[in-house]
């Protein structure tokens, strides 16, 4: 402990001859008001304050772009491969282009915090765009062209994220299956024809401020040479491969100098960090490691190092850290652990995608219609499997109301513990399918312990990701109309700030809902006796002008000498990991009850929200073909129309939050009709609601107990191209 005290003290002392770069910025505009700082309430659990912006604790709630990251090697794709403007002459156009990209994000979808991921090695080589053709004449650095989204943040009031998102590598040294274990590129993912393999790690030849030294001599800067997407082999193996950590040290020293001032950029360390076993080369990939075989000593070792690295030039932004195996575990196993030590100074951060396993599940809520295979009669407890698995409806429903409790399974369980070392962030989550109970059920569960989140991905494009179609990729924008690149080509482009409005448009079924729930609100009412609260979702605090900052991992310190220590986090999951995968929830089976004579009963799905509101509509004797809504605001007398779906639930996305009481409107395939007047009252009663009217009119008995089922979120499996 003297040992690491004298280091940490030497590096302090050596941080008075620094002086910070600062952003460049393309015009000049007043600095944003006050600190990000993050502090305990009185409960013991960790939220983001900034004095300026609100009295309260501030909920960060955004958009996590692409096309920074990752683009074709050997190209001019490089760094703008979504965010690009081959149409455009000039730097200062396409630097135009991305201005109102950060423009539209903030101001339409009231972000205020954008993550903004960016490829490690070309930062440091300072990369040169000549993409396209567009800038041949009038290249712009790779680090003026992140400052560009920085500066814009900043100018407009916003936090950004940097998050070190992936960087060059070279072949892994195995090329079998499962022989050794991952360390470098696997040459599974291309484009064009094209894999993710660069001559070495960390391409590009640059000189550090850290250590006096030129590395990669004669490495040429203008071609780039990131990998595809992280899941080609950025492993904690790579990251400690041959003088690669030196590399990864040498970057975040760079970018603390540059962001000493700039309270509102976040660092995220290290985006999905995960350990697997080799690949065959250029065809399947190795398998994963058991939880328990994560080398967590590595891990924390790199961590801590990279962060007395910031903090030694007297940096004290918040600081993500996430989790391994992808960010959803934390210390092994995927629990949290209070025993070992922890990282210090930073916060955690989670991803959300993934095959449905216990970690990246929702807590326990019971799913009406839906049903195991061989199982008769509808209805089970959906979530984590080894605690929700067999729970009857009475049990299910009684640990959906306490999700605060470990005890109901899934994120809670695995993640929110970790609130107590710092503030939770979802820097990544969506689902793979378009659809939303997974998305809702993940940001109630987010509104009701005041978790941060930039979801997973602006993304308007056509192609879906790997050629799967829109819905085959997170995508939480619409994609263009008629061509593969919605910034570049189209009616809609964000060549101008009206054409990006236009373009930018949620993508049902999950855009919506994700929309809606930035725009409802960012402050956090702390409940008293250790419980959890909804959000005030009447009160936005907007936050002043304030200086770009990310919303990843947790800053540390609540007072600019006291940093909060923090565990890593997992995944991008809402919870406290980095960017890993949150899992989607898994598609109940077809509900197909029987029909039930007698009364009509009905089951608010325990997600359900003022904006996304599911119901589960049972017996009445016949088969139901439509169901509408009119409610007490904006929506009386309409009479809106629910949409059917696979999983047994009627689903109605609202424009305008509903306001209490809804009545309903259940139509029959032989064309009788149902009013069932004010018979949901509350969004927190989710217990079977015998309506006692049929669709002859009149009351009837009570149906014999149907036990409803919530819906099952639907497995996702992640792309292996996920840049």
């Amino acid at each position: 402990m003297k040992q690491k005290s004298t280091q940490i003290l030497i590096t302090l002392l050596l941080s008075v001859l620094i002086v910070s770069a600062g952003p460049v910025c393309r015009k000049s505009f007043p600095a944003p008001s006050g600190k990000w700082y993050t502090k305990a309430d009185s409960n013991g659990n960790y939220h983001f304050f900034n004095d300026a912006v609100s009295t309260g604790p501030v909920v960060m709630k955004g958009i996590s772009m692409t096309g920074f990251e990752t683009g074709t090697r050997l190209s001019g794709a490089g760094a703008g491969y979504w965010l690009f403007q081959p149409q455009s002459g000039t730097a200062s156009d396409s630097q135009a282009l991305v201005e109102n990209v950060m423009q539209t994000l903030v101001v339409d979808w009231t972000a205020n915090i954008v993550r903004i991921p960016f490829c490690g090695s070309a930062w440091l080589q300072n990369y040169k765009l000549t993409g396209y053709g567009a800038f041949s004449n009038n290249p712009i650095s790779y680090r003026d062209w992140i400052d560009t989204a920085v500066c814009k943040a900043a100018e407009l009031g916003a936090t950004v994220i940097l998050d070190n998102h992936l960087w060059a590598i070279g072949p892994q040294s195995g090329t079998s299956l499962n022989v050794g274990m991952e360390d470098g590129c696997t040459g599974i993912n291309n484009i064009g024809g094209v894999n993710s393999c660069a001559p070495h790690d960390w391409y590009g030849q640059y000189t550090s401020n850290r250590t006096g030294k030129t590395y990669n001599q004669g490495d040429d800067s203008g071609v780039w040479q990131c990998a595809i997407a992280n899941a080609d082999g950025i492993t904690l193996e790579n990251a400690l491969r041959g003088i690669n950590k030196e590399h990864f040290l040498n970057l975040w020293y760079e970018l603390a100098v540059r962001y000493k001032d700039s309270s509102y950029v976040f660092f995220e360390l290290f985006n999905e960090p995960y350990q697997r076993l080799s690949a065959a080369f250029g065809k399947t990939y190795g398998d994963n490691i058991p939880d328990g075989s994560y080398n967590w000593a590595d891990w924390a070792t790199l961590m801590n190092d990279a962060i007395n690295v910031i903090r030694g030039v007297g940096n004290n932004n918040i600081i993500l850290v996430s989790g391994l195996d992808w960010n959803y575990d934390y210390l092994g196993n995927g629990l949290a652990s209070f025993s070992q030590t922890p990282i210090f100074g930073t916060l955690c951060d989670s991803s959300g995608y993934g095959t449905t396993v216990n970690k990246k599940s929702p807590p326990c809520q019971w799913a009406p219609n839906a049903k195991k295979p061989g199982q008769t009669t509808p209805g089970l407890c959906a979530g984590d499997r080894d605690t929700c698995d067999g729970l009857s409806y009475t049990a299910c429903s009684a640990a959906s109301l306490n999700w605060v409790s470990p005890s109901t399974g899934g994120w809670s369980k695995y993640v929110l513990p970790m609130n107590k070392y710092g503030p939770l962030v979802a820097t990544e989550f969506g689902t793979f399918d378009c659809s939303s109970p997974f998305i809702s059920s993940f940001l109630s569960w987010c509104g009701q312990f005041g978790v941060s989140y930039t979801a997973w991905a602006l993304w308007p494009q056509n192609s879906g990701g790997p050629g799967q179609g829109a819905c085959g990729y997170p995508s939480i924008m619409t994609p263009s109309a008629g061509t593969s690149d919605g910034f570049g080509k189209g009616s809609n482009n964000c060549q101008t700030l009206a054409g990006c409005s236009a373009l930018l448009q949620p993508l049902s079924f999950a855009g919506p809902l994700i929309k809606a729930d930035i725009k409802a609100g960012k402050s956090y009412t702390i409940p008293s006796g250790g419980g959890a609260t909804t959000p005030n979702k009447g009160a936005t605090s907007a936050p002043t002008p304030a200086t770009p900052s990310p919303a990843t991992p947790s800053p540390v310190t609540p007072s600019p000498a006291t940093p909060s220590p923090v565990t890593p986090s997992p995944a991008t999951m809402s919870p406290v990991t980095p960017s890993p995968v949150t899992p989607s929830p898994a598609t109940p089976s077809p509900a197909t009850p029987s029909p039930v004579a007698g009364a009509i009963s009905v089951q608010l799905h325990s997600a359900s929200s003022v904006y996304w509101f599911a119901v589960a509509v049972i017996g009445g004797s016949d088969t139901i073909t439509k169901l509408e809504l009119e409610d007490s605001g904006a929506y009386k007398a309409s009479w809106a129309q629910f949409t059917s779906t696979t999983w047994g639930y009627w689903v109605f996305n609202a424009a305008t939050a509903l306001t209490m009481p809804v009545s309903l409107r259940v139509t029959s395939s032989s064309g009788k009709t149902a009013m069932l007047t004010n018979v949901i009252t509350s969004l927190t009663n989710n217990n079977l609601i015998n309506s006692g009217v049929s669709f002859s009119g009149s009351t009837s008995p009570s149906p014999s107990p149907v036990t409803p089922s919530p819906v099952t979120p639907s497995p996702v499996t992640p792309s292996p191209v996920t840049p």
